[in-house]
């Protein structure tokens, strides 16, 4: 395994992605992040039982369902996030059989997205 890939395991994006907007309901997590309702519903639960994450449901028709980051939960994506930034600083990509500079992959457009210097890695 990568270096890199331990940043596409499912809670860590579920984490990252609340890290970088805040917060978000149970069908942008869907689009954007994990595609997998049975991978996501998971994640969620998973982060919410390690009390890093909070449901709130709120009274609306339809019904939304929005999840944001506890006070633990973001000390721990601001973690998760430093270390991502350094590992794509500092370790370089090989594509193919030809190695790039560490952050190319941000220049050749896989999917990057940035709203805080660090990205949520998601596929095309």
């Amino acid at each position: 395994m990568k270096m890199k890939d331990v940043f596409e395991i499912a809670i860590i994006k579920v984490l990252l992605y609340l890290f970088e907007t805040n917060s978000a309901r149970y069908s942008e997590l869907l689009d954007e992040v994990i595609q997998s309702r049975s991978t996501l519903a998971l994640a969620l639960r998973d982060l919410q039982d390690d009390q890093l994450i909070e449901r709130s449901v709120l009274a609306s028709r339809p019904v939304q369902t929005r999840y944001t980051l506890t006070s633990k939960g973001n000390k721990v994506a601001e973690y998760l996030s430093s270390l991502k930034e350094l590992i794509l600083r500092e370790v370089p990509e090989k594509i193919g059989n030809e190695e790039c500079a560490p952050g190319c992959l941000e220049i050749r457009g896989f999917g990057l997205t940035s709203s805080r210097a660090v990205s949520v890695f998601k596929p095309l």
